[in-house]
């Protein structure tokens, strides 16, 4: 009996790596619509596989907030 507009679906993009083993950050962001597509409501993102100092942790989450935003 629940309205199946008001249902949300959770999902966590799949990480892909550079064949160096760090997180491909933009590899990972092109499943966004497919995501989208199949459904998606909420979509998780693990910025710490794509980042391997703190100065990079701003420029991973800027990429994805403009992303985000868009």
């Amino acid at each position: 009996g629940r309205d199946s507009n008001e249902l949300q679906v959770r999902a966590q993009l799949m990480p892909l790596f550079n064949s160096d083993g760090s997180g491909d950050l933009d590899g990972t962001l092109a499943q966004l619509d497919k995501t989208i597509e199949a459904g998606a409501t909420h979509i998780e993102i693990l910025p710490f596989l794509f980042v391997q100092s703190a100065e990079q942790l701003r420029p991973c989450l800027e990429r994805i907030i403009k992303i985000k935003d868009a």
